[in-house]
């Protein structure tokens, strides 16, 4: 489980080296652009951000190319947010994985202090900075 939770936050950090030194660009338009709608559509799994999750670099590079900047941005966006929440997930998973057979109780308290650690649910700052390898 240790490997999948590192290549989950591989994965987040490849998506976040896509957009380098444009951090101020996505603020500014996320400052014009943000709604109710554009929230809602980054913090609901969809089938296509589901695919970009699991494209390869090569296909990285070809959705970035092709699509419309505004387009792109709020795909980026949410592959970003659910990239976090799924590295998350991993790590507190592969945290739990060492502690096999323990009573319910028992994997209950030792969750809490794991979930404490990773369930935040990304905001747009750590969208555009966090880097999940250096956790």
């Amino acid at each position: 489980m240790d490997r999948y939770a590192i290549e989950a936050r591989a994965r987040a950090d490849e998506l976040l080296d896509m957009l380098p030194e444009q951090a101020d660009v996505i603020r500014g338009w996320w400052d014009i652009n943000a709604d109710k709608d554009l929230r809602s559509s980054i913090v609901t799994l969809s089938p296509r951000t589901q695919t970009i999750l699991a494209q390869t670099p090569a296909k990285d590079r070809a959705w970035r190319e092709k699509t419309p900047a505004p387009k792109f941005l709020r795909e980026w966006l949410a592959a970003r947010y659910w990239a976090i929440a799924s590295a998350r997930a991993l790590s507190i998973a592969a945290e739990l994985q060492t502690t096999p057979g323990r009573g319910y109780r028992q994997a209950v308290r030792s969750a809490a202090p794991t979930a404490d650690r990773w369930l935040d649910r990304p905001d747009l700052e750590e969208m555009l900075t966090l880097r999940l390898l250096d956790e």
